[in-house]
């Protein structure tokens, strides 16, 4: 089943996107055995559940931004593209991801496989309290910091997506209920985030524009159009503007854990 996403708003996230340079103690998440385990030694919810409508996946394409099926978080050099997969955290003491932090979120092997797909990537957390935590990718990283993503206050490179209308994806998940799927602007990200935002305690950077997403334990396509999607509300006001989108990011709302799967990330044209 594709899937059509409208841009509803949701919780506050404040300060939460655009940013690959986090606090907050990366760990394991583990829980071998349980169903529904990020573990694929006994992970009876990992496969239980998952099941996909394979009539909706045309495999890899020149549209297709990650596929993830060399096992890596590298994104695909279609387009003029260059990135790396990176997760980032609220500033929660108890905030624990899998990838960790400051460096590549390498793909996993997704148990049973969905349709022609072997690998995917594989967020795991808990304990994430002030905003949550995400994934993502820049879409026009400098070759030097194109592995994770570029940190700190390195200047971003805008990539120009006025050629397309929407992303798609495929997602699921055995822990959470929803994730927010955003792109990140130069305008809306901060300064010391390599964009051009100054952050204040009255006007608030990073409420980048993006749409909720809802999941289930099966594998589903979703399509974000982007003539749909909104900032959340609690932020800047920014307009649109298609030729300053730097990145992709993937965002789960505070949640006791989460265990989430996406794979075959793609614009639309």
């Amino acid at each position: 089943m594709n899937s059509m996403v409208g841009g509803t708003s949701g919780g506050d996230t404040s300060g939460a996107a655009g940013s690959t340079d986090t606090s907050g103690a990366a760990g394991s998440t583990s829980t071998t055995g349980a169903a529904g385990s990020t573990s694929t030694t006994g992970a009876a919810g990992a496969a239980a559940g998952a099941a996909a409508d394979c009539t909706m996946d045309p495999g890899t394409t020149d549209d297709t931004i990650s596929d993830f099926e060399d096992g890596t978080g590298s994104v695909l050099p279609n387009g003029n593209r260059n990135g790396g997969w990176y997760s980032y955290t609220d500033t929660a003491a108890t905030c624990m991801v899998m990838p960790a932090p400051n460096g590549t979120a390498t793909a996993a092997e997704i148990p049973g496989g969905r349709c022609q797909s072997m690998f995917a990537m594989h967020f795991t957390g808990m304990g994430c309290s002030v905003f949550g935590a995400g994934v993502g990718t820049d879409l026009a990283a400098p070759a030097s910091t194109a592995a994770g993503g570029s940190t700190g206050s390195a200047a971003k490179t805008p990539y120009d997506v006025t050629a397309y209308s929407g992303i798609s994806f495929w997602v699921r998940a055995d822990k959470g209920s929803s994730i927010r799927f955003k792109m990140p602007m130069t305008d809306d990200t901060k300064t010391t985030d390599g964009g051009s935002c100054v952050d204040s305690a009255t006007a608030k950077c990073s409420d980048d524009f993006g749409a909720n997403i809802a999941l289930t334990k099966n594998w589903v396509k979703k399509t974000v159009m982007f003539s749909t999607m909104k900032q959340e509300g609690w932020g800047k006001k920014f307009t649109w503007t298609p030729a300053h989108v730097t990145s992709i990011q993937f965002q789960v709302p505070i949640v006791a854990a989460f265990d989430v799967w996406i794979d075959d990330v793609s614009f639309v044209k």
